[in-house]
């Protein structure tokens, strides 16, 4: 049997829109209550498709669904390809912002396996758990996939258990067409080449990131264990990251500037810490 094919049906860049610039104005225009807002991001996300070879047909997986604002671009690309959404038998999601799945629902009447990871705490993480979608169907995925691969041993998947988000994971593929690819969410929302502001990635982790220390791992796990990666798929980029690319961003997470920001998000924990233990002294 024929490894998978790896397609992009959307990609993902994001923008920032502060008060002043013509974009910022435009909206407001559109949506007055805007106009109260310090900053509008205008978001999308990577949304990407593997097509796999089964016994009898030829069938697809989603990874990631995107926003409905951009529907019309991943369904034409769908049909392009030959995606029927009836042919896709699973939905691969690297975690549950809204930027990242609010077009499952065109999924769900034809009850796919949704695949994501568990949660749980930072010190007892869960494993991964599938919504057969349209059922209330809801299964533990190492029941079904024991292996670590879904139908296809090229494709994998592996959690990282509250990086960026909580319900999270990612997913490393070997394709036919593209070689060996990672799809990795906002594990990285743009690389470094797209958004050379530090500052940019700084903010970023600090809003949006659950710990630093487990992204880190987690990019030197994928980067040292698999050097022949062809391209790493970010999720808010306007196109793919190389190994290198991907080895300066862990460069970059060593850095200076970085290594303060992480002993800042430390003191932080640490502050909320005090103030539990302030709370249970006092009850």
């Amino acid at each position: 049997m024929s490894k998978p094919r790896f397609y992009i049906l959307s990609w993902g860049p994001s923008k920032d829109l502060y008060p002043g610039a013509a974009a910022f104005e435009e909206l407001v225009g559109k949506y007055p209550k805007a106009k109260r807002a310090t900053r509008i991001t205008v978001a999308d996300c990577t949304v990407g498709l593997i097509e796999y070879d089964t016994e009898k047909s030829r069938k697809y997986m989603i990874l990631d669904t995107g926003m409905a604002s951009n529907w019309d671009r991943i369904y034409g690309k769908m049909q392009e390809i030959g995606c029927r959404i009836e042919d896709v038998t699973h939905v691969l999601q690297t975690h549950w912002d809204e930027d990242h799945f609010e077009n499952i629902t065109y999924f769900s009447h034809h009850h796919p396996f949704c695949v994501w990871g568990g949660s749980g705490s930072h010190f007892d993480p869960v494993k991964g758990r599938i919504l057969i979608l349209g059922t209330g169907i809801y299964l533990l995925t190492e029941d079904i996939y024991p292996d670590g691969y879904i139908e296809d041993k090229n494709i994998r998947f592996f959690y990282t258990y509250r990086a960026h988000s909580r319900d999270e994971m990612y997913f490393i593929i070997d394709s036919q067409n593209e070689g060996k690819v990672a799809f990795i969410g906002d594990l990285i929302h743009a690389p470094l080449y797209e958004r050379p502001n530090i500052e940019y990635h700084l903010l970023r982790d600090q809003t949006y990131c659950l710990n630093v220390f487990r992204k880190y791992s987690c990019l030197k796990e994928i980067y040292e264990k698999n050097p022949d990666l062809k391209k790493i798929y970010a999720g808010h980029a306007a196109g793919p990251m190389t190994h290198k690319d991907l080895g300066d961003y862990i460069k970059f997470m060593e850095g200076k500037e970085y290594r303060a920001f992480m002993m800042k998000y430390v003191e932080k924990w640490k502050e909320t810490l005090t103030q539990y233990e302030e709370i249970l002294q006092n009850m």
